[in-house]
């Protein structure tokens, strides 16, 4: 009986002991999460370097997130921050509404067109889907790092726009801009900061200032466009967004002070060198 009750004993803590574990495992897990968003959310307040190209590749690389799932939250939070950075920038009047309606006027039926071939590939098979959208997110990102390892080039800056700013030519070349980056942030959530940044800074007549708060003002509209078709996929993970917001939230307000300090010119190489790694792995 004794040794029947010391059996029972050992079940009954073996049983308990699971939960347990699962319990410090998710908790563990979480803390991992929230300290992710901290790391993005500094990094884009210290570079200005978009979140979706930062935390999509995380995701899927660290943490194992399924691709359209990660693309689809990434949206998401791409939509909060720069919500956030968009009401300063227009409180500085640093957003240009010709050039971001124009950019839009390409960008909204590129991004339905984007979404439709995600649902398509999920009807169909979301396992060449999701291999597919890697296979995107990579080459975005080798591209992506090329052209901020570039930018400052001799040649890049001879390509500068030089024509009126309401001009029928600069408007056409933002419509087209706005088209691939639509397709681009719909599919992969990447581009509406840093790849619509460089593309502004060469072929739109704006100061920096101007490219950097219209890029931020366009990236939370097309965000919050993309956020309405991606919550009609089902595919956004909640408590993963909140989680990631925990931390990005705060690492946004402390990298924005710390960026009038911050190498830039050393962070952005760092990015670059790693988005390269990255996106790599991933073709």
């Amino acid at each position: 009986m004794p040794a029947e009750t010391g059996h029972f004993d050992h079940m009954t803590a073996g049983f308990v002991g699971i939960p347990f574990a699962v319990v410090v495992f998710a908790g563990h897990f979480s803390a991992m999460i929230v300290l992710l968003g901290l790391a993005v959310g500094l990094f884009v307040g210290l570079t200005s370097i978009g979140g979706g190209s930062v935390l999509t590749p995380m995701l899927i690389l660290l943490l194992r997130i399924p691709t359209m799932v990660a693309v689809a939250t990434s949206v998401v939070f791409c939509f909060i921050t720069k919500g956030i950075a968009s009401y300063q920038h227009m409180r500085q009047r640093t957003v240009d509404r010709a050039s971001a309606i124009s950019l839009l006027w390409g960008s909204l039926p590129a991004a339905v067109a984007g979404w439709l071939t995600l649902l398509m590939f999920r009807k169909i098979d979301i396992l060449h889907g999701n291999v597919w959208v890697n296979r995107e997110i990579g080459f975005a990102l080798v591209g992506l790092g090329a052209c901020i390892l570039a930018r400052d080039n001799k040649w890049i800056s001879r390509l500068r726009a030089v024509e009126n700013q309401n001009s029928a030519v600069v408007r056409l070349k933002l419509i087209i801009i706005g088209a691939l980056v639509g397709f681009m942030f719909s599919t992969t959530s990447i581009g509406s900061g840093s790849v619509l940044v460089i593309l502004l800074g060469v072929f739109a007549p704006l100061d920096e200032n101007h490219v950097v708060g219209t890029s931020v003002f366009y990236g939370f509209v097309i965000s919050a466009f993309v956020s309405v078709l991606q919550f009609t996929s089902g595919n956004t993970d909640w408590h993963l967004l909140g989680s990631l917001l925990l931390g990005a939230i705060p690492g946004v307000v402390i990298g924005s002070k710390l960026a009038v300090r911050a190498p830039k010119k050393f962070l952005r190489v760092c990015f670059s060198c790693a988005a390269i790694s990255a996106g790599w792995k991933m073709v």
